[in-house]
């Protein structure tokens, strides 16, 4: 259960998302961005501080292992750019 989730990033227990899974989900989101139909130079996301892990994640090209080590607060802004 929730052991296998924290120890290894592709468990997906009780049917649920993977974090190798929610990573590669939101990379593909944010890799859409800077498309030629971008929104813009910028943007903002308001998001739960698992989405804001698996961003930087993606964006630092970090292995999955790593969004356990990454603190993301509530209520705080997290800036990416690239």
């Amino acid at each position: 259960g929730v052991a296998a989730w924290l120890g290894d990033p592709s468990a997906a227990p009780h049917g649920g998302e993977s974090l190798c899974d929610l990573v590669t989900r939101t990379g593909a989101w944010l890799d859409s961005l800077g498309g030629p139909d971008a929104p813009g130079p910028s943007f903002l996301a308001v998001a739960e501080a698992a989405v804001v892990r698996a961003a930087v994640v993606h964006g630092l090209h970090l292995p999955a292992e790593a969004f356990w080590r990454l603190d993301v607060a509530p209520l705080t802004l997290t800036e990416l750019s690239g």
